[in-house]
């Protein structure tokens, strides 16, 4: 049976109220087993009643009982375009601004989500009428029946709550949009979204037809996002981040006296960048290591700065799994250059700086390859420098010392049992035992 109802003219339902019994079993009965015809003619005007109006309009008027209703049809879909029925980012300033062809639903869904209903619509057949006016054009049965599958929950937007801040459909039948929302700026304030604010919106698509008897397919519209340095091939991205981490040509500087950690901020950006560049950016680059001093003869404080950041240990995972250990005084990765730097105050000739060598030469007993030694010498404006081979100075240093066995004291910094002195020219000119 067929039950119309309009907006000026409710149906009676005083039977009803009777006995509590009554109301029970014949309201039971009634809406569960009628057909509801909403009619959205409107006597004043051409366009009718919006249909979203109409729908609400008739659960508010049966309240509880909407829970029990099955079938919903209406004589036209008349689609709201005003006012009524759309949400707003401010007090002015529509939801989808940029779109002008939708039916905005997030007000139907919500009094379907809170009142837990379900029930199917449909759009009166132009065969079941006489008159021009009923007729249902595809575009209003794709709108309906598009609809219909966002009631029955495909894609699920009820488990988002409050983060779903409007969904439009489109009156072509096409598919919609969903204005997802996120924690409002500072400032904000909206009553219709007391938590989230509209951020961002997504388009979805109907998969099957919507003409057919069955409920069309929903789904979202993948977004297309630029690519980002992880989504690029690994040789790409090995590649930008070389550039990125190290210039082509440079080398990794250190100035020990002011830091003992590694120079490298980008692999600690996140979880996924740090596995992928740390330890492997450091290990594959080569190191300049400075340190300095105001005096024309200084033992450099022992080495103990420098001591630090070549003991310092790079944990590399091998490619079976492995933990290895690396540190730079055992040559992996490589040292290109120690600069010891000479800040003086008055010039003098490299011949005449004393540098106590032994604590460096211990220190950089596993540097191997092409390693050199830069005596600086900076005085005002003017800068000179003489270079020494690493391993020339290993051998002069062990030729100056002989047999004589120089040992190291646990837990110190300095305390060498001997001393090796050297020229700014990278010769021996004493050796104290």
């Amino acid at each position: 049976m067929v039950v119309p109802f309009c907006l000026d003219k409710r149906f009676a339902t005083a039977l009803f109220r009777t006995c509590r019994q009554t109301s029970v079993e014949a309201s039971s009965v009634f809406y569960s087993n009628n057909t509801f015809l909403l009619c959205t003619a409107d006597r004043k005007g051409d366009d009718g009643i919006c249909f979203i109006t109409t729908l609400v309009a008739f659960l508010d008027h049966i309240g509880p009982q909407s829970r029990l209703v099955r079938k919903v049809l209406f004589d036209k879909i008349n689609a709201c375009t005003r006012v009524c029925h759309r949400e707003y980012t401010d007090w002015k300033t529509p939801l989808f601004s940029a779109e002008t062809d939708i039916v905005e639903i997030i007000t139907l869904l919500r009094i379907f989500w809170s009142r837990r209903l379900r029930f199917e619509m449909s759009v009166l057949d132009s065969s079941s009428s006489s008159t021009e006016e009923t007729t249902c054009s595809p575009c209003n049965k794709a709108v309906l029946s598009t609809i219909q599958a966002l009631l029955n929950g495909q894609l699920d937007l009820n488990r988002y709550g409050s983060v779903v801040c409007g969904v439009a459909v489109k009156k072509d039948g096409s598919g919609g949009l969903i204005s997802w929302g996120s924690t409002p700026p500072r400032g904000i304030h909206n009553t219709a979204w007391p938590r989230y604010y509209p951020h961002t919106t997504t388009p979805f698509t109907i998969t099957s037809s919507a003409d057919s008897a069955e409920t069309p397919a929903l789904e979202l519209v993948p977004r297309t996002t630029a690519h980002t340095l992880f989504t690029l091939p690994q040789a790409i991205r090995s590649h930008i981040t070389t550039l990125v981490l190290f210039a082509p040509g440079q080398s990794v500087q250190i100035n020990v006296d002011t830091t003992t950690t590694f120079p490298l901020g980008l692999p600690h950006v996140n979880k996924k960048l740090y596995a992928s560049l740390w330890p492997t950016s450091l290990v594959a680059q080569g190191y300049v290591l400075r340190t300095c001093t105001t005096e024309a003869c200084s033992d450099f404080g022992g080495f103990a700065h420098l001591r630090r950041v070549l003991g310092k240990a790079i944990v590399y995972t091998t490619p079976d799994g492995a933990s290895v250990p690396l540190t730079l005084k055992d040559g992996y990765p490589g040292i290109e250059q120690i600069i010891l730097e000479f800040d003086l105050a008055a010039g003098v000739r490299f011949e005449e700086l004393r540098i106590s060598v032994l604590p460096l030469v211990r220190e950089t007993g596993g540097v191997c390859g092409d390693a050199h030694v830069v005596v600086r010498m900076c005085c005002g404006s003017g800068v000179w420098e003489k270079r020494i081979s690493l391993g020339k100075l290993r051998r002069d240093v062990g030729d100056a010392l002989g047999g004589v066995v120089v040992t190291g004291v646990d837990g110190r910094e300095g305390g060498w049992e001997a001393q090796v002195w050297i020229s700014g020219l990278g010769d021996v000119v004493e050796v104290v035992c």
